[in-house]
């Protein structure tokens, strides 16, 4: 989440929500690639909520993988939050 942006004469400066966890492959593969149905539902359902969110907004991410997924903590209850949204695309279509 952007939390504030403020600049200088040759920068400008983006506060991120500091996330404490690992990226969504790590998250899965320090438990040794064994989640149970129900968590991966806690886990999937945001995602998809956001996907649909993006593009009820013509925003594509255009780089979805577990490595743009980042957790929130190291938890068993961490929430997701997709990242890098360098090659994200807003569609213009009339």
């Amino acid at each position: 989440m952007l939390n504030d942006v403020f600049e200088n004469d040759k920068l400008i400066y983006l506060v991120l929500e500091y996330l404490e966890g690992n990226d969504l492959f790590g998250y899965v593969e320090s438990r040794k690639f064994k989640i149970s149905e129900y968590r991966v539902k806690e886990i999937l359902y945001p995602i998809i909520k956001a996907v649909k969110h993006l593009h009820d907004n013509k925003i594509i991410h255009r780089d979805l993988k577990l490595e743009n997924i980042m957790m929130t903590d190291k938890s068993d209850k961490a929430q997701p939050k997709i990242i890098d949204f360098g090659l994200a695309k807003i569609l213009h279509l009339n």
